[in-house]
């Protein structure tokens, strides 16, 4: 029963050409065309002092062979851990596009392109709308979450109202 199933064929593979393209499906390519990650620092506690936490959010977003973008992040440390958990519920891309931190190693070299510029660009926006959507996010504040499950709470509520879990065609 396992050599029957590690030797089956992906779904539709059986299926003639014109079937697979009318049904959308297509073996051959990866699922989505670019994911590009980043991230961002904020603390969690107390503004200052010794009991002051360091949060990163993680941030990818997803583009879509028909061009539309969506989002997802994971809030942690600044560690390989966070990081893979993010990348773990993330679709398989054609390309990969991050900065030059170490973490990012272990995304497949073939398909990574590190740099600053072009796709990267696009989670620096997505900080830069997060920081004016909330208040505790901005550098210089009063604001600031003073647990973690709350700081998580207040992205999970930016991304549903905001739609960023949600196809959208730019």
């Amino acid at each position: 029963m396992d050599a029957e199933r590690s030797e089956r064929k992906p779904a539709g593979s059986d299926l003639p050409a014109w079937v697979r393209k009318a049904r959308g499906i297509n073996t051959d390519k990866p699922q989505v065309k670019t994911v590009s990650f980043d991230e961002m620092w904020t603390y969690v506690g107390v503004r200052r002092g010794e009991n002051r936490r360091s949060a990163w959010i993680w941030t990818a977003v997803v583009e879509e062979w028909d061009g539309s973008r969506w989002a997802d992040f994971e809030v942690g440390y600044r560690d390989a851990e966070t990081f893979l958990r993010l990348f773990r519920r993330l679709p398989e891309a054609a390309k990969y596009r991050s900065d030059h931190y170490e973490v990012y190693s272990h995304l497949p070299p073939a398909r990574h392109v590190k740099g600053k510029g072009s796709e990267v660009n696009r989670n620096e926006g997505l900080h830069s709308k997060l920081r004016v959507r909330l208040n505790r996010l901005v550098r210089r504040t009063h604001g600031y979450s003073k647990r973690l499950y709350m700081l998580v709470g207040s992205l999970a509520m930016v991304w549903l109202r905001d739609g960023l879990y949600q196809r959208q065609r730019v």
